[in-house]
């Protein structure tokens, strides 16, 4: 239990609210730039709430911007750590990003602003990846989350036998620590997990780091939880509580969860005083409406196949047979989304993984019909939440003679993609994971469609804003939505309107299958 009195004194704390520099005119935000030591590099690339973010970061040192997809966090960070190298303050900062496809567009951004050459990719084995990075003398570093954990980690026995698991090795993460004296957050939700590997190894890492920025355009979905992470890493709990039961006291409703525990409701009305918190190490920028092209959503709708119905029914009574068994209860809900996309994953005696692809697949023969009727000039991204489905649209756009190029975690030349794509001459189609669904520049599509919508509503938002985007080439884009009737597909983007998560909403037992 947290005290009254404790809770008074955090709630009581004095923090700064740097939201009226977001109205500060262009002469008064020159003013502070000729206050700082030196003349920031890149200045006159800087837009105006780029340069108002900047002048932040180079007084806090550790702060969160939050800024909306393609409003240049790549530009705002190399612009503050270049500030940073030339007072002599950061050598070696490391970039941390989600997927290798992230790689390639940090990649991209770093030769498009002249940082090429300070640049240095991390690439192979981890101990290859420690080697590169101990020898470099590349002032930005970049790696994703999972190569962090892999490359500070060792394997060690876990509970179940036979088991292992990969466990932090403080001398891996202080050989990591002696180099780097910068951390770079991309999509900083990746470390929103306090628990996860690669939020306690940046935890380590940011003891020795001048600066520390976590970047995001969605930094929590249903659930403000998310936040205490990310702004304990920046400030060390000042802004939110240094622990998270302390943050949960002040903002949180708690009662007894439906199947045991506890469960934490945000107090809605709270939602302002959690604003002016906020403000203290983060700021907000929202893209305007006026600059984005205009979004067409379409919904289209097929029925499910005679010979699917009686797997439908099997997962629907599985569902409710789990009764609150997390394994049981998403190993249902996954055979229901399969089935929507026209197969079902299962294992034999032996162990072995096999997919039962069923004769009719309505939703990919709408997806063929759709592709057909777009003029080939137009780019088009193809979205997906499962690596079989991918191959079956591979499959299908083959037999249709399109062009297309795949992004997965089978990828090794990102780059090579994301230029023939960019190109107007390269592949037409794009089939992307969902979960690769953050960061690239995919302005060049003009149509966006969900073979299977992602269930976590930031990663809805993220992916739609691969093409609804500033600097799309286009004044319209279309949206469509592929749904089965009679499985989870309607509901799952009904749940996305309410900023919902369909699975969680089943496994904590408020929807009803």
């Amino acid at each position: 239990m947290i005290s009254k009195q404790a809770v008074g004194q955090f709630l009581e704390r004095e923090r700064k609210d740097y939201r009226p520099l977001k109205e500060l005119p262009l002469p008064g935000l020159r003013a502070l730039r000729d206050a700082l030591p030196t003349r920031p590099p890149i200045w006159k690339k800087l837009s105006r709430h780029q340069r108002a973010c900047f002048l932040l970061g180079a007084e806090r040192r550790r702060f969160g911007f939050f800024l909306d997809t393609g409003m240049g966090k790549s530009l705002l960070s190399i612009a503050l750590v270049r500030y940073f190298q030339k007072l002599d303050q950061v050598h070696h900062v490391l970039i941390l990003v989600p997927n290798k496809i992230n790689k390639a567009e940090w990649t991209r951004e770093l030769r498009k602003w002249g940082a090429g050459k300070t640049s240095c990719i991390l690439r192979g084995s981890s101990a290859i990846k420690l080697k590169k990075l101990e020898s470099t003398k590349a002032l930005f570093i970049v790696e994703t989350y999972a190569g962090l954990s892999r490359m500070a980690s060792v394997l060690v026995p876990a509970k179940k036998r036979g088991r292992k698991k990969l466990m932090p090795s403080p001398k891996l993460v202080k050989r990591l620590a002696a180099k780097i004296d910068g951390l770079i957050l991309d999509e900083s939700t990746h470390i929103a997990n306090r628990s996860a590997l690669a939020t306690r190894i940046c935890n380590q890492l940011k003891k020795n780091s001048k600066v520390v920025y976590a970047l995001t355009g969605t930094p929590f979905g249903r659930d403000p939880t998310a936040l205490w992470s990310q702004l304990n890493l920046i400030d060390d709990g000042y802004t939110l509580g240094e622990t998270l039961g302390l943050f949960r006291a002040a903002f949180f409703t708690e009662s007894k969860g439906f199947w045991g525990g506890y469960e934490y409701k945000f107090q809605k009305k709270k939602e302002p005083l959690l604003n002016r918190f906020l403000a203290h190490s983060t700021i907000r920028y929202e893209v305007e409406q006026s600059d984005l092209p205009t979004l067409i959503p379409i919904v289209k709708e097929v029925s499910l196949p005679h010979d699917a119905e009686v797997y439908v029914e099997r997962a629907r009574e599985a569902l409710k047979a789990a009764k609150g068994n997390y394994q049981e209860t998403q190993n249902a809900f996954l055979r229901m989304r399969q089935i929507s996309s026209g197969w079902i994953g299962y294992g034999d005696e032996e162990g072995t993984r096999a997919e039962l692809v069923f004769p009719e697949n309505p939703k990919m023969d709408l997806l063929a019909s759709i592709i057909q009727s777009i003029p080939q000039e137009h780019k088009v991204i193809i979205f997906h939440d499962y690596i079989f489905s991918g191959g079956l649209i591979e499959a299908q756009l083959t037999r249709a003679g399109a062009s297309w190029g795949r992004i997965s975690g089978l990828t090794k030349d990102h780059d090579r993609i994301l230029r023939d794509f960019d190109s107007p001459t390269g592949v037409q189609c794009l089939i992307l994971n969902n979960r690769f669904g953050m960061g690239p520049n995919l302005q060049a599509a003009k149509y966006g469609i969900y073979y299977e919508a992602p269930c976590s509503v930031i990663l809805r938002k993220q992916t739609r804003r691969r093409f609804e985007r500033q600097g799309s080439t286009h004044k319209k884009v279309f949206q469509f939505d592929l749904v089965v009737r009679g499985t989870f597909d309607q509901r799952i983007l009904d749940f996305h309107e309410q900023g919902k998560d369909l699975f969680e909403a089943i496994i904590e037992g408020r929807e009803r299958v």
